[in-house]
């Protein structure tokens, strides 16, 4: 049963595999190892790597959306930081971030370059008092920057600033003390005013340190600071988010690296006043929720949230999809190049583009036996489908989901139905004969996602099904 499992897993990645494509192998000779997420300006992919550029400390890149015209726009030596972190932000002339250390006291810089390269210019160094390694992303506001240091600041557990986009005006709006959150490994949300943000440890949850969190808002200018939500050390929330937030103007969305009810992370949503948490998906090692440990933000595009796992499915993190309402969780591409998703996705309203940690050809160093990582986009339309044909024919199954009775109609020829449960066993077989429809009846089964396997003379075809 197990090889059963197996070949099926592989045929729906392939043939998801279709719409995916690798843009670009980083290297040692250019930018190993990406730092977060890609920023896309409608003409460019603007992205960071932790060891690239000439000193090996990071730079910032630019790559063109079809994977030509990579160039090394600012190559970082320490002085001026290195090791960056999360993702760049432009106002359309200026390229910011912010680095994890160097600078005058190695704790970590805010800096801008123009996006030809030029004018780089240091904004702010980070010396402990003013926060210290920042891990997240910037988020601009017209000429205010926003963002978080993992420590630093009265009780050395991290920091929310502001600072002008000129290098002004830096203020430290809160300084995080454990019970109200600990070291933000994420960047803030502006939305209506108020910034949202969540911490990867902390809170009231009765977890190690390092674990739990919360989530938070906060006024712009540093008022009103309120903690949402307390995650527990238990199955029922999850743990230690380390991503971003998204909203809908309604829900808050997020992930958690751990807990859940297989301690592999989940996703989540909860109402902009706290209320309303709701666990949406549990990671776990089943072909169901296959994926493990997410990483980044989701992403709200054509009524679905996409979003990835560092690792899980084949073995090297998933790309998935699940509408906001938490029905129709999708798994749409299991990576097996590229290892190790990096950050977030980001759409330009075709592609979803992203990176990799590891993967890729790029490398062949011992110090990267895995891999420098890579750049990749996927296609995907609100009509996508996980499977779903390898070429031999069609066939129609509704509804999907359902309570388990589904119909299978427009079969070409005499054809034999097997569905597969999550350990690849075929728990349910039946014969349809050419141009008649058939009914597939789980109402016995188990919720869950099953795939519906149709083997006639043309050949095999796959798709995936959703018992609720």
């Amino acid at each position: 049963m197990k090889s059963i499992l197996l070949s099926s897993a592989l045929f729906l990645a392939n043939i998801a595999g279709a719409q995916y494509t690798k843009l670009f192998d980083l290297s040692n000779g250019n930018s190993p190892h990406p730092a977060g997420t890609l920023l896309f300006d409608g003409t460019y992919l603007y992205g960071m790597t932790e060891y690239g550029g000439s000193s090996g400390l990071g730079n910032v890149y630019k790559i063109k959306p079809d994977g030509s015209g990579f160039a090394d726009l600012l190559d970082f030596n320490g002085a001026n930081g290195r090791q960056p972190k999360g993702a760049l932000v432009t106002d359309g002339t200026w390229l910011y971030g912010m680095t994890f250390s160097g600078g005058t006291s190695d704790q970590g810089v805010v800096f801008k370059v123009k996006k030809d390269g030029s004018a780089a210019t240091r904004l702010l160094d980070f010396n402990g008092t003013n926060g210290a390694y920042p891990y997240g992303s910037l988020t601009l506001s017209a000429s205010t920057l926003y963002g978080m240091t993992q420590q630093g600041g009265a009780t050395h557990q991290g920091v929310i600033f502001r600072i002008n986009t000129d290098g002004s005006g830096n203020t430290d709006l809160y300084d995080f003390d454990g019970i109200h959150g600990f070291a933000p490994e994420s960047s803030l949300l502006l939305d209506g005013g108020v910034l949202y943000g969540m911490t990867r440890g902390g809170g009231t949850g009765m977890c190690p340190p390092d674990y739990c969190g919360v989530i938070f808002k906060i006024g712009t200018d540093g008022s009103n600071f309120t903690k949402l939500f307390d995650f527990r050390n238990d199955t029922a929330t999850g743990s230690s988010p380390r991503g971003d937030l998204v909203s809908d103007g309604t829900w808050l969305y997020g992930m958690t690296f751990y807990g859940g009810s297989k301690g592999l992370g989940t996703v989540f949503k909860i109402r902009k006043d706290g209320s309303g948490y709701n666990k949406m998906v549990n990671f776990a090692s089943t072909i169901a929720t296959k994926g493990e440990f997410p990483v980044g933000a989701l992403t709200l595009q054509n009524g679905y949230l996409y979003g990835m796992t560092s690792s899980g499915g084949i073995g090297d993190g998933i790309i998935f999809r699940i509408k906001p309402d938490g029905a129709g969780y999708e798994i749409l591409y299991e990576f097996n190049d590229g290892n190790e998703p990096h950050g977030s996705l980001i759409s330009d309203g075709t592609y979803l583009y992203g990176t990799t940690y590891y993967g890729g050809t790029g490398c062949s160093e011992p110090h990267a036996p895995q891999g420098c990582g890579i750049i990749f986009r996927y296609q995907y339309s609100a009509a996508t489908g996980v499977a779903e044909n390898d070429g031999h024919g069609e066939f129609n199954l509704f509804p999907n989901p359902s309570d388990g009775i589904f119909t299978i109609s427009n079969v070409e020829r005499d054809a034999k139905v097997c569905v597969y449960n999550d350990l690849g066993a075929c728990v349910y077989q039946k014969n349809i004969r050419k141009d008649e429809s058939g009914k597939i009846d789980l109402s016995s089964f188990s919720k869950g996602v099953y795939i519906v396997e149709i083997n006639s003379e043309s050949g095999k075809v796959m798709k995936k099904i959703t018992v609720q």
